[in-house]
């Protein structure tokens, strides 16, 4: 079962001119063949000279064929009857490998050939855009269910259906006070500003309030009133510790509260909070209504507003769908091998707990790492051996500048995210000043018939995680080592 969305936009010349529109392609011919219907699928093979003799083309000046698949022998049958390179056809996979969802897979097909010849990349700035009407063909997807009845509709679309809404301008974001921990703004404006002290639950609603019991062995609820405090020490006490935890906690929102702004602080001080006073006025005096004065700010293009500070993201790569597929399923050498990958998967484990050794207790370090292990793998009883194999990996004298760094950080398992949108886990990235050293552990070097390949699929993964990290940090010289844990030996592959 598969599922899926696509959306084309097509318009004439005259119409794309007035609108300044930037073409990503242009409808040349299409044509229309019949065939016998018990052979229904072998109709491109007729309609597809008919489509180059309109266009004036030649089959052989195609560099993409993307040709729906309705299942593989009517595929392979219409590649051998119409001549065409099977090397052009579906390079990134059709519709037995990726799925044919209804409604869908034509405009895909298109969008498909767009981006293998690298359109995104001479429009990156219109991203939003397509994304917009990819959202508008899932919204239109059951009243329009094929490209031709969404073309038809298309002029009757609302204007704010098809364009997408952005401001280049500054933006207003309205968050509590807890989500605001952690941030800073240039300008923070708090619309109320203040300290209530209430010591139990349901007090400021006019509903009955209550205080959880827990010194007691027996989970209780205690009413609490004030003229039942004059009768009661025990909850006269538990009242008074109530209102001093209310107090700290409300000290600490209103800490957090002033203290977001970098340059402009405005805030409204009501008199008061529901029935009470607002004690805010104890800390802040009348008085002062205005301490400062208000910033300017410079007035700046969109180009200009990117902090320096800020990444630009790389455009979205062509995914390459079937390696992104083989992703999913594990090959015969990870079922014959399955013992040692295990291994593998627990010294990996453990050294994903082993940080920066430089001035810390190894040994200690060590125990920790193996502790935490041990939760994770209860079957597994040699934990004798896997604690003499780690202490011979990090101290082993070709490995020690690993583990112990007195010129940079250190950080463990590391997550990257590429172009297509795939994560990708570092398992240790060495950060120094002009620096960067991507560390990846292997059990081995592969032998045997899975030897020299297993070796390139090892590069290959630094590589990539190289390449990630070199759009983060373009200035930064990036090494690249894997690890070898049975050996303790290391190779220098970037």
């Amino acid at each position: 079962m598969s599922d899926g969305a696509s959306a084309t936009v097509v318009m004439s010349a005259e119409r794309a001119r007035a609108i300044g529109a930037k073409p990503l392609a242009r409808f040349v011919s299409f044509a229309v063949a019949g065939c016998p219907p018990e052979e229904m699928g072998i109709g491109p093979v007729f309609a597809i000279p008919k489509a180059l003799k309109m266009a004036g083309l030649a089959l052989d000046k195609i560099d993409v064929i993307e040709l729906n698949e309705a299942f593989a022998t009517q595929a392979l049958s219409v590649i051998k009857a119409g001549g065409l390179d099977r090397g052009r056809v579906n390079p990134n996979g059709g519709a037995v490998a990726l799925g044919h969802p209804l409604g869908c897979t034509g405009a895909k097909l298109t969008a498909s050939i767009l981006r293998r010849l690298s359109v995104f990349d001479h429009f990156p700035d219109e991203h939003g855009f397509f994304l917009r009407f990819l959202e508008l063909i899932k919204e239109k997807e059951e009243e329009y269910s094929d490209l031709n009845s969404f073309l038809e509709h298309f002029e009757d679309f609302e204007n704010d259906e098809l364009f997408v809404n952005v401001v280049n301008s500054d933006a207003i974001k309205i968050l509590t006070t807890h989500k605001a921990k952690g941030l800073e703004f240039p300008v923070v404006i708090i619309p109320f500003l203040g300290i209530r002290i209430h010591a139990a639950t349901g007090g400021e609603t006019g509903q009955q309030s209550y205080i959880v019991d827990t010194e007691e062995v027996d989970l209780k609820l205690l009413r609490i009133k004030q003229k039942y405090l004059q009768f009661s020490p025990k909850l006269a006490e538990i009242d008074r510790v109530q209102r001093v935890k209310s107090f700290i906690s409300e000290l600490n929102n209103t800490y957090v509260a002033l203290t977001r702004a970098g340059k402009e602080l405005y805030a409204f001080i009501p008199p008061k909070i529901g029935s009470g006073k607002n004690l805010i006025r104890h800390l802040i005096p009348p008085d002062l209504a205005e301490n400062g004065k208000p910033n300017t700010y410079p007035v700046l293009t969109v180009h200009q507003q990117r902090n320096e500070n800020q990444l630009g993201l790389p455009v979205a790569g062509d995914h390459d769908w079937i390696n992104f597929l083989k992703e999913e399923f594990n090959d015969s050498a990870s079922v014959l091998r399955r013992l040692e990958i295990r291994r593998g998967a627990v010294l990996h484990n453990i050294l994903s707990g082993i940080g920066n050794l430089h001035q810390a207790d190894q040994h200690d370090v060590i125990a920790k790492a193996l502790q935490s292990a041990r939760s994770q793998y209860p079957q597994i009883s040699d934990w004798k051996t896997y604690e003499h194999d780690i202490q011979r990996i990090v101290s082993a004298p070709a490995l020690k500048h690993f583990f112990s760094a007195h010129d940079g950080e250190i950080f463990l398992e590391k997550e990257l995210i590429n172009s297509s949108g795939q994560t990708r886990r570092v398992d240790r990235l060495i950060v120094k000043k002009d620096e960067i050293w991507i560390v990846d552990y292997k059990s081995s070097l592969p032998t045997g018939v899975y030897g020299s390949e297993g070796r390139e699929n090892f590069v290959e993964q630094v590589k990539e995680y190289a390449a990630i990290i070199r759009e983060i940090q373009p200035q930064a010289r990036i090494k690249g080592f894997i690890l070898y844990l049975d050996d303790a030996k290391f190779e220098d592959v970037l």
